[in-house]
């Protein structure tokens, strides 16, 4: 993976929140390259994508609960509750992972969402080439988008 390729993710990550919590507002940490999961900074709501085709691997995006009913909140939601909360943790990793497919094409073929909720998350980093944790933060919560590709 090149610098290049993670700022893809990267910007597919803070336009996301930009446009839900206001241009500017979430702030992105140093990239971490990871050699192993323990060095992977999950939250309580964790959105898998497995990625198969041209390259294989996987997108998280992870996040305290807190952020989530936050960014619901932001979006006129009244009724929050897990399964909602689910949901948009899933729609965060889509998003991220379909701007992605965007640029890389047709043979970068994305998985429907895997959403855990406080359980470990593995980063098989024995099969990764590159495994790199980007920390998002906004105001007092963080949380993070992983990606890695055989």
């Amino acid at each position: 993976m090149k610098e290049a390729d993670l700022g893809i993710f990267i910007e597919s990550a803070t336009r996301f929140f930009d446009i839900n919590l206001g241009k500017g507002e979430i702030v992105v940490g140093q990239p971490t390259l990871v050699s192993n999961a323990h060095e992977t900074p999950f939250y309580e709501f964790t959105g898998v994508i497995d990625i198969t085709g041209d390259k294989h691997g996987r997108i998280f995006f992870s996040a305290p609960l807190a952020l989530i009913q936050r960014l619901l909140e932001n979006m006129g939601e009244t009724s929050i509750d897990d399964e909602l909360i689910a949901d948009l943790v899933g729609e965060i990793a889509n998003s991220i992972a379909g701007n992605a497919r965007a640029h890389y094409g047709s043979g970068f073929n994305l998985s429907t969402p895997k959403i855990f909720r406080d359980a470990p998350v593995q980063i098989d980093t024995g099969k990764a080439r590159q495994a790199y944790v980007v920390p998002l933060k906004w105001k007092d919560s963080g949380s993070s988008v992983a990606i890695w590709f055989e």
